[in-house]
């Protein structure tokens, strides 16, 4: 449910609800939808989505689906190997930056991958990129995570190898598992994602604050490279779990998007047209 775009002294401000506190913001530890969302606004990688303006549930344009678009690489070849292995190689936009101002360069990339597959990471999504060569092998710990075919070869190209032509490599380029995070900062500090002065990010925005259990404020980050066409200047993600007070919000115009209400308020705002239903993919396990 939504009501209108609010804004306040000529600015663009809007308060979501998605979920309660997240278990973690680092990209690579992530597996909940809702922090996969707010990775989205704050990191970019290799490639991304972005909507297609087509429908995807049917003709009255309700929801668009999405098309894949390069990200933080502006182009890239696929060599197909003799020997049935796959070569990408990623060349990076040019003047791509951090939220600091620092250049995001290849070897951001290649850090955060061997990362994301180190076992002492511990990422659940680290198999996300089990079609790299070397992947088996630095997972269960018998390599060094400098094995994994991944390597830039200079500040803006990348390359990458695959065992087999995997059909959706590109998508998970676009995946927040894959996204790139700065090794000073993960290794400066075990918390470095709770603060907005090491929480650097290289996507569309930036984290502005973090009071825990209350709310995640994020703000355009001036340094992305397609800042003018940026939606809202900051997005509230309001984090509550209780559905009777996230309607309240949502009914006192405290919060513009919600997406969880009570059970028995469901056919009301679906009379009203407040309330869309989407199509939704997803595995749940229950206890």
């Amino acid at each position: 449910a939504a009501t209108e775009d609010t804004a306040s002294d000529g600015d663009f401000n809007i308060t979501v609800n998605l979920a309660s506190e997240p278990m973690t913001m680092d990209p690579a530890l992530n597996s909940s939808v809702d922090g996969g969302i707010m990775a989205l606004h704050l990191f970019e990688g290799l490639m991304k989505w972005e909507d297609s303006g087509e429908a995807a549930n049917g003709s009255d344009g309700t929801a668009d689906s999405g098309k894949l678009v390069p990200g933080q690489a502006e182009s890239y070849e696929k060599t197909e190997n003799d020997d049935g292995t796959v070569t990408y190689t990623f060349k990076l936009r040019d003047g791509i930056k951090w939220s600091d101002g620092k250049d995001v360069t290849a070897g951001d990339f290649e850090y955060s991958w061997k990362r994301l597959v180190n076992p002492e990471t511990a990422a659940d999504y680290c198999y996300m990129i089990d079609m790299v060569k070397g992947y088996a092998e630095v997972a269960d710990g018998s390599a060094d995570p400098d094995t994994l075919g991944i390597k830039a070869t200079d500040d803006t190209t990348l390359q990458i190898d695959l065992t087999y032509d995997c059909p959706y490599f590109e998508e998970i380029m676009a995946f927040p598992a894959t996204f790139p995070v700065r090794k000073d900062m993960v290794e400066g500090s075990e918390n470095w994602t709770f603060d907005p002065a090491t929480y650097i990010s290289n996507g569309p925005y930036k984290m502005k604050e973090w009071s825990h259990n209350s709310y995640i404020l994020m703000e355009k980050n001036e340094n992305y490279y397609d800042y003018e066409n940026l939606g809202p200047d900051t997005i509230k993600f309001a984090l509550l779990d209780d559905n009777n007070a996230i309607l309240k919000g949502y009914n006192n115009g405290e919060l513009d998007f919600i997406e969880n209400l009570p059970v028995d308020e469901i056919p009301t705002y679906l009379a009203s047209g407040e309330l869309e239903i989407g199509d939704y993919l997803g595995t749940y396990y229950v206890c």
